[in-house]
């Protein structure tokens, strides 16, 4: 799954440059603050980061679809709860990396400032990094869809992010929330 998502993104970067000059490609930089929603998460916010670029398929003046390849860093801190139990992990900070790709629905309200919302699909790319103590993989590392929404008021954005059942942990719904804050530049 991930390779198609590759290859998909790939042919539509290289197709960028043969395409209609409306349609616009850029970069994405910026910070994130990430929690873990669960029972083995404590309820706080960590730093992380966002990179990554977009393209915009104009389809009206104001409406657009922009997929956005990018790696992110989440961080999540975990509780040592039910330490006895073979499927707990030891507490502590964990840093996830994600490449995933929204491919959202961009409405500009006015110029300057738009809105978006759309589905997004997500690769764990260190599943395997951290393990319960029953030596299984504590994190789930398949492919996951998850929704992102926000604006952006010029060259500056605002996401939330929801990614759902990220865990092994427990047999609990365990969440990955997100709130990006970055800056964009337009290449063309």
């Amino acid at each position: 799954m991930c390779r198609i998502v590759l290859l998909i993104v790939s042919v539509l970067f290289l197709s960028v440059r043969h395409a209609d000059a409306q349609i616009g490609a850029g970069l994405l930089l910026g910070g994130n603050l990430s929690k873990g929603d669960g029972p083995y998460y404590r309820s706080q916010h960590k730093l992380g980061l966002q990179v990554g670029g977009y393209l915009n398929f104009p389809i009206t003046n104001r409406l657009s679809i922009q997929p956005e390849p990018q790696f992110s860093i989440a961080r999540v801190h975990t509780l040592d709860a039910g330490a006895d139990i073979g499927n707990s992990i030891e507490h502590g900070n964990k840093s996830l990396q994600y490449f995933s790709v929204p491919v959202l629905l961009k409405f500009e309200l006015i110029p300057q400032l738009s809105v978006f919302a759309g589905a997004e699909y997500n690769k764990l790319l260190n599943g395997n990094s951290y393990t319960m103590r029953n030596r299984g993989d504590a994190f789930r590392d398949g492919s996951k869809i998850g929704y992102t929404l926000g604006f952006e008021i010029s060259r500056f954005y605002f996401r939330y992010r929801h990614i759902g059942d990220i865990d092994h942990l427990s047999s609990h719904h365990s969440d990955l929330q997100q709130y990006q804050l970055g800056v964009k530049w337009r290449l063309f």
